[in-house]
């Protein structure tokens, strides 16, 4: 299996922290939720090479 490696850009990093913001603006603790949410996606991106959006519950 080839080797790969993810690099997350300064400017997505931005608009996670900017929606996770938003998110506790609505409920406090949402965007807990989703930063977990965008981490465990990003884990079974390294760990099986794919990536669904439809996997993404909150």
């Amino acid at each position: 299996m080839q080797k790969f490696s993810i690099k997350i850009d300064v400017e997505a990093l931005e608009d996670i922290q900017k929606t996770t913001d938003w998110y506790n603006s609505v409920k406090n603790g949402l965007g807990v939720k989703f930063q977990k949410q965008v981490i465990s996606q990003i884990s079974k991106l390294i760990k099986t090479h794919t990536y669904s959006l439809l996997s993404m519950k909150m």
